[in-house]
C-alpha cells in the first residue's frame, strides 16, 4: 500500500466521490487515502516509453542506474531549454 501523495487531486476529493469514481482509493483507520502499488514487483521508470524492470532482475541494479544517468541527462537539457 502506498499513501496517496497531497499533490494527487484524489488527496481533495470528497469520501462519497472516492466510493462512487475512484474505487482505487481507499482511506485506512488513520483517515489517510492510501491506493495499492500498482507493480509491487516492478521498478518503473519515468518518461514515455521508459520501461520497467523486474525487481529480483539479476540485472536490475545495472538498469536502475542505467536510467538514472539518462534521468539526470534529461535534467540538465530542461535546465538548458527553462533559462533559453
Amino acid at each position: 500500500m502506498l499513501y496517496l501523495p497531497k499533490k494527487d487531486f484524489r488527496s481533495k476529493l470528497s469520501e462519497e466521490i472516492l466510493k462512487k469514481e475512484h474505487t482505487e482509493v481507499s482511506i485506512n483507520h488513520e483517515g489517510r487515502r492510501i491506493i495499492k502499488d500498482p507493480n509491487p514487483g516492478y521498478f518503473e521508470f519515468l518518461g514515455k516509453g521508459a520501461g520497467k524492470v523486474k525487481c529480483n532482475n539479476p540485472k536490475a541494479d545495472e538498469k536502475c542506474l542505467e536510467f538514472k544517468s539518462r534521468y539526470e541527462e534529461m535534467k540538465k537539457d530542461a535546465q538548458v531549454l527553462i533559462k533559453q
